[in-house]
Protein backbone atom coordinates (compact mmCIF):
# COMPACT_ATOMS: atom_id res chain seq x y z
CA UNK A 1 0.00 0.00 0.00
CA UNK A 2 3.12 2.16 0.40
CA UNK A 3 3.62 1.98 -2.67
CA UNK A 4 0.46 2.90 -3.93
CA UNK A 5 -0.08 6.19 -1.51
CA UNK A 6 3.43 7.54 -2.70
CA UNK A 7 2.98 6.96 -6.19
CA UNK A 8 -0.96 8.30 -6.48
CA UNK A 9 -1.12 11.21 -3.88
CA UNK A 10 -5.17 11.47 -4.79
CA UNK A 11 -5.65 7.81 -4.43
CA UNK A 12 -4.08 8.34 -0.36
CA UNK A 13 -6.30 11.62 -0.20
CA UNK A 14 -9.52 10.17 -1.43
CA UNK A 15 -8.42 6.79 0.91
CA UNK A 16 -8.04 9.09 3.99
CA UNK A 17 -11.32 10.65 2.68
CA UNK A 18 -13.73 7.58 2.55
CA UNK A 19 -12.12 6.30 5.77
CA UNK A 20 -12.76 9.03 7.80
CA UNK A 21 -16.72 9.07 6.18
CA UNK A 22 -16.89 5.80 7.47
CA UNK A 23 -15.61 6.58 11.31
CA UNK A 24 -13.66 3.49 11.86
CA UNK A 25 -10.41 4.61 14.03
CA UNK A 26 -8.51 1.31 13.33
CA UNK A 27 -8.62 1.25 9.77
CA UNK A 28 -7.28 5.04 9.82
CA UNK A 29 -4.43 4.58 12.08
CA UNK A 30 -3.52 1.04 9.91
CA UNK A 31 -3.79 3.77 6.72
CA UNK A 32 -2.00 6.94 8.50
CA UNK A 33 1.21 4.29 9.49
CA UNK A 34 1.07 2.99 5.61
CA UNK A 35 0.97 6.52 4.63
CA UNK A 36 3.77 7.75 7.26
CA UNK A 37 5.93 4.78 5.17
CA UNK A 38 5.01 5.99 2.07
CA UNK A 39 5.68 9.67 2.64
CA UNK A 40 9.19 9.39 4.25
CA UNK A 41 8.54 8.21 8.00
CA UNK A 42 7.35 9.75 10.85
CA UNK A 43 10.47 12.29 11.05
CA UNK A 44 9.63 13.42 8.25
CA UNK A 45 5.72 13.54 8.25
CA UNK A 46 6.22 15.24 11.30
CA UNK A 47 8.05 17.68 9.67
CA UNK A 48 5.98 18.85 6.73
CA UNK A 49 3.06 18.72 9.30
CA UNK A 50 4.43 20.54 12.03
CA UNK A 51 3.44 17.92 14.00
CA UNK A 52 5.72 17.22 17.48
CA UNK A 53 7.16 13.68 16.33
CA UNK A 54 7.70 13.12 20.02
CA UNK A 55 3.66 12.81 20.00
CA UNK A 56 3.55 11.33 16.57
CA UNK A 57 5.03 8.19 17.11
CA UNK A 58 2.89 6.61 19.85
CA UNK A 59 0.00 7.84 17.90
CA UNK A 60 1.16 5.86 15.07
CA UNK A 61 2.18 2.88 16.77
CA UNK A 62 0.24 -0.67 16.20
CA UNK A 63 -0.16 -0.75 20.47
CA UNK A 64 -2.06 2.70 19.72
CA UNK A 65 -1.76 5.75 21.80
CA UNK A 66 -0.94 4.46 25.32
CA UNK A 67 -1.37 8.01 26.87
CA UNK A 68 -5.03 8.13 25.70
CA UNK A 69 -8.17 6.37 26.68
CA UNK A 70 -9.82 4.15 24.02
Amino acid sequence: MADLFRDDPATAAATLDAILADGDQGELLATLRQMTKAFGGVPAVANSAELNLTQLYPTLSEKGNQSYPA
